[in-house]
């Protein structure tokens, strides 16, 4: 899955240094637009994790998931989050001109995202199939819900409240 997710972003990046930065930057008000739709969707994430009562089930944690099954994923939850494509449209504009990379620089930065991506998220996942174990009582995850509500909720203000 670590794979599916780092691959998801270097595809993203590999999108915007094509080009998708011009557009983000010739288009401002859409990241405006944005920008709100992300603090209403963080909002109603926030309510969605407060109000959840589930839990992990015990057949699920025991049963195997395939390679192609879990980089299909990895590459999907990447994909269809948006703020790795905001991240590298806000940020690299201003840290690199992308107008001055030569094709071999493309690469090499790819190349660096990835493996500092990889070396990141890999204890992350290895962290969270151990703890997936231990959130199998409603109330633990009823704490892991609240706090997710709470961390989202903060996202939405800090969002909101940035120019």
């Amino acid at each position: 899955m670590t794979a599916g997710m780092v691959f998801g972003d270097v595809l993203y990046l590999a999108i915007v240094l094509a080009g998708l930065a011009f557009i983000a930057e010739t288009f401002s008000y859409i990241l405006i637009f944005i920008k709100w739709a992300g603090v209403a969707y963080l909002c109603w994430l926030a309510m969605q994790f407060w109000k959840s009562s589930e839990t992990i089930n015990a057949a699920d944690v025991a049963s195997p998931v395939s390679g192609k099954n879990a980089l299909i994923s990895g590459v999907l939850v990447t994909l269809g989050n948006p703020k790795s494509i905001l991240f590298y449209i806000s940020i690299l504009p201003t840290v690199i001109d992308i107008n001055t990379l030569a094709q071999s620089d493309t690469f090499i930065l790819l190349a660096i995202t990835a493996i500092i991506l990889t070396g990141v998220q890999f204890p992350f996942t290895i962290a969270g199939a151990k703890t997936r174990r231990a959130l199998q009582s409603p109330r633990a995850m009823r704490i892991l819900n609240r706090g997710a509500a709470a961390f989202m909720g903060g996202a939405a203000a800090t969002i909101a409240v940035r120019n």
